[in-house]
């Protein structure tokens, strides 16, 4: 857990501090993914194969919500 909170930190630090500009949306996912490849400890007894499933449903959901908070944006700022 240590280890996790030291890796986002990082990651944060180097975002507000803007090192990562162009390929942070690259960059952030592919260390993460490492991190989870390389640690077995943090699957919690799932396969690699069910990591990126999970991943991409993840990421999918997340667009899925943030369209739909858009939508209810836009359909209030027309109606106001």
């Amino acid at each position: 857990m240590a280890i996790a909170v030291v890796i986002l930190s990082g990651l944060i630090l180097a975002q507000t501090r803007r090192w990562l500009e162009k390929f942070d949306l690259l960059i952030i996912p592919g260390i993460t993914f490492v991190v989870i490849f390389l640690i077995p400890l943090l699957r919690s007894n799932l396969g690699i194969q069910q990591v990126v499933i999970f991943a991409v449903a993840a990421a999918l959901i997340a667009i899925a919500v943030t369209t739909l908070f858009r939508l209810i944006y836009k359909l209030e700022s027309s109606i106001l």
